[in-house]
């Protein structure tokens, strides 16, 4: 299979609906990766940071405005998990989420088209979330909006994992989108967003077979439209209790146990249950719901300034997204990664002593994974007083990596003393995908790409599942092992995906000639 499609995953939020997938260019992450010339921005003193346990978000913001959006995201936060009857720590990294200039700025220096609202994306050094600061001045788009849409999306995945279909995956993101906190402080969800209203009263929806198996929609805007409007209301009619209610758990449950399902569980079939669903639009959607929760905690929101070095890695990301839209070939990834290895030293030397710069340099360098540089080298970027989780998995992986080029009566010793401080990691929080990935590196350092091996990437990428680069490293391990089965599991989600470019198309065709379909 060809690396270009499948070789990045990521998503896009379109005004109006949203789309969590999309075509990449790039042959590997590790060229994307090559692609970071960036343009440092200014540093601001309005650029903040906030954390939670759950996410954090950095915008060019003054401090209450941006713990405001904080706290809607933590009122969000409790409703989703009453919603979807989950409690506890979500699976996976804590989401990064830019908030960045108005939306023409954003689209331009990202390199994003311009029906996008926002864009997420997966990669083997951080999982993250672009947005616009400001609306585009038209089409009512709301990025408070938007920033609830693709929250929800996210902890759907942390929680919920992605074996649901993809029309409720984007249902249920628009539906919650207009989630808020009355001045009242109750919590309220439920209301229509006025875009899609708007488009099923214009254009109308489409029929459940449709739904279910979609098809060419990324070349159809119409259909596009179509399918997002219909997840929306089959979504609404779960939630607020239509007639078909039900049967729709029904068929999620079922998807979520097996993977499949059908319409039949739906009373009187696919083809009644479209015309409940005309019946319940036609008949005007009921008013939002009210429900009782207390205010959010805003004491566990941490905020402070950004550092110039934290402003320039944003600037880092936008260029990236924005040249590797112009990558066309292997070639142009390589001259690439002379001008990157450059650029990397010099924003090093600019920010010396930032453990921020050091750490994501540290990372992009490993995923890079060039042999320019040496462990030596990575091991001056790392914070020598650091004792952070994520310190410690990167001290582990540059451990790793300088095993083989010290003395060979070294190697299993530095393999040794990597493992230990990734097993001990591991025994606190089984789930951290990073420690699962850098203990797939370890064991592929002793003894190749082994069974033992990809258990930890297959357990990596399962926590992680949008993260392409992954999903391409383990999908070549078990085609090299002819795993056909295990294959075509991995493949299926990609090659259902409804809002998919090129890599949906080559999923599907690398199913059927596994014998899959």
């Amino acid at each position: 299979m060809s690396k270009t499609g499948l070789g990045r995953m990521a998503g896009i939020a379109m005004v109006g609906k949203s789309v969590t997938g999309g075509s990449w260019i790039a042959p590997l992450f590790a060229l994307a990766v090559l692609l970071l010339l960036f343009q440092p921005q200014a540093a601001r003193a309005e650029w903040h940071r906030i954390e939670t346990p759950e996410f954090a978000l950095q915008a060019d913001m003054e401090p209450e405005a941006i713990r405001t959006l904080g706290v809607q995201l933590l009122d969000l936060d409790l409703l989703l998990r009453q919603m979807f009857g989950v409690s506890g720590p979500g699976r996976g990294r804590r989401v990064e989420m830019i908030v960045y200039g108005d939306h023409a700025q954003l689209m331009a220096e990202a390199g994003l088209p311009g029906f996008a609202a926002g864009f997420f994306n997966a990669n083997p050094v951080e999982n993250f979330i672009l947005l616009p600061a400001t609306d585009r001045g038209d089409d009512g788009f709301d990025p408070v909006a938007t920033l609830r849409h693709e929250y929800t999306h996210y902890f759907m995945l942390r929680h919920v994992g992605n074996r649901q279909p993809g029309w409720f995956m984007e249902g249920a993101a628009s539906f919650f989108e207009t989630a808020y906190r009355s001045a009242d402080d109750t919590m309220r969800y439920g209301a229509a967003p006025p875009q899609i209203v708007a488009f099923l009263n214009d254009v109308g929806g489409t029929t459940f077979d449709q739904l279910e198996q979609p098809s060419g929609l990324r070349h159809d805007v119409e259909k596009m439209g179509r399918f997002y409007a219909q997840g929306w209301l089959t979504t609404h009619h779960l939630y607020m209790g239509g007639e078909q209610a039900p049967n729709i758990r029904a068929y999620l449950d079922a998807m979520e146990k097996s993977g499949k399902a059908d319409a039949s569980l739906f009373t009187g079939g696919a083809a009644q249950f479209d015309r409940d669903l005309d019946a319940w639009f036609t008949a005007g959607v009921p008013p939002e719901k009210i429900v009782a929760m207390p205010p959010a905690d805003a004491s566990t929101i941490r905020l402070r300034a950004l550092t110039s070095g934290e402003i320039a890695l944003i600037g880092m990301r936008l260029e990236f997204y924005r040249q590797s839209s112009k990558v066309s070939n292997f070639s142009t990834g390589v001259k690439a990664q002379e001008a990157f290895l450059t650029r990397i030293g010099e924003i090093v030397a600019a920010h010396p002593g930032d453990p921020v710069v050091g750490a994501f340099s540290v990372k992009m360098l490993l995923a890079l994974d060039s042999g320019h540089s040496s462990a030596s080298d990575l091991e001056t970027l790392l914070d020598p007083v650091g004792t952070t989780t994520d310190d410690r998995i990167l001290r582990a992986r540059v451990m790793t990596r300088g095993a083989d080029e010290g003395p060979p009566a070294e190697f299993q010793g530095r393999i040794a003393s990597a493992r230990r401080i990734l097993d001990e990691i591991l025994r606190q929080d089984p789930g951290n995908v990073d420690a699962l990935y850098a203990t797939f590196e370890n064991i592929r350092e002793d003894e190749g790409a082994s069974d033992a091996a990809i258990i930890y990437l297959a357990k990596a990428l399962a926590i992680d599942p949008n993260n392409g680069a992954w999903l391409m490293e383990l999908l070549e391990l078990y085609l090299r092992d002819g795993r056909k089965k295990d294959a075509v599991a991995l493949l299926r989600p990609v090659a259902n995906m409804p809002h998919g470019g090129p890599e949906v198309e080559e999923a599907a065709a690398q199913i059927k000639s596994l014998g899959g379909l």
